[in-house]
């Protein structure tokens, strides 16, 4: 796929001087309040006018030939957009960048990530710049990133194993994962780092097993997994005999198992704890045996758990 990097341009005084910096304000504002010399050229700006503009701060520049169309401080987009265009035409960002483009990931990256062509060789300082064999971005917003197939390969690069869960879970609830994708584009990188990780996490991905709401669900999924239990469905929908919709934070579905951990932030609280077993009840009465991890000492409801899937087994999933 190829990005238009710029407008159509003029002919040399086709734009009057108010048309001109309507037309610099629009692209500014579609490219989140950033705009490149390039660009401004291609609008027909002199380079007198561009450095002029320059010199009366109406552009400020953030990279070189990169500039900040008026005064307001960019947001993250216009951050973003900004590298990827200091970075030469052909450039997507990559990498956390683009899982935070994609909704992969909630954690905004500190450093702009880009990938660009390995024949280029700009190297902007303040990017992580990756080189690569192809780049075929597609746009997000007006900026340029990597395909979510790509953005799980690149992460599996970065990221520990429980990262990378997360982002292709992410991308399994989103309509985006698409695993004949992500095979195809391995095949087209000579030498892709990160394969074992990936291959490992994409064999043993189950829908609904990985994503936790919070760090202490995070501590007893590790706790689970260093105990080598079968993992569970995290926060999952549980009908009760009542037709209501209960969520478990732990389910083990052919078990009819259910772990619920009780922060002390949040259960604390008379009002809590009497909600907390009445929720118990209805689990208990639609045929699931719960337990409950308290947070001071989550290992307490190991043995329990260990004995109960060892033991409980529903028939009706056999």
């Amino acid at each position: 796929m190829t990005i238009e990097w710029t407008v159509e341009p003029h002919s040399a005084g086709e734009l009057s001087t108010r048309s001109l910096g309507r037309a610099v304000w629009e692209l500014g504002t579609r490219q989140h309040g950033v705009i490149e010399r390039r660009q401004l050229l291609a609008l027909s700006a002199s380079r007198h006018t561009v450095d002029r503009w320059i010199r009366e701060g109406r552009l400020q520049a953030i990279h070189r030939g990169v500039y900040r169309v008026g005064h307001g401080a960019p947001t993250v987009r216009g951050w973003l957009m900004a590298a990827v265009l200091a970075c030469g035409e052909g450039a997507a960002a990559s990498h956390r960048c683009a899982a935070w483009m994609h909704e992969l990931v909630a954690w905004i990256p500190h450093r702009p990530a880009v990938s660009t062509p390995a024949r280029r060789h700009a190297r902007p300082p303040g990017i992580a710049v990756h080189r690569i064999q192809r780049v075929e971005p597609v746009v997000l917003d007006a900026i340029p990133v990597t395909p979510v197939a790509r953005t799980i390969i690149d992460m599996a690069t970065i990221s520990r194993r429980r990262t990378l869960e997360k982002v292709v879970e992410e991308a399994h609830i989103r309509g985006t994962f698409d695993l004949r994708k992500v095979h195809s584009t391995l095949d087209t990188i000579a030498r892709p780092r990160g394969v074992r990780l990936l291959r490992a996490v994409l064999a043993d991905f189950e829908p609904g097993t990985t994503l936790t709401k919070s760090d202490l669900e995070e501590a007893m999924l590790a706790l689970c997994d260093r105990a080598g239990l079968q993992r569970p469905v995290c926060n999952a929908d549980v009908r009760t005999l009542d037709d209501r919709l209960r969520e478990a934070d732990f389910l083990w579905p052919a078990h009819r198992v259910i772990v619920e951990t009780d922060s002390n932030r949040y259960h604390a609280t008379h009002p809590k704890r009497r909600a907390d077993r009445a929720k118990d009840r209805a689990l208990q009465l639609a045929g699931y045996l719960v337990l409950r991890a308290p947070e001071e000492d989550l290992e307490a409801v190991l043995g329990d758990l260990q004995l109960a899937l060892a033991r409980r087994v529903d028939s009706s999933a056999l």
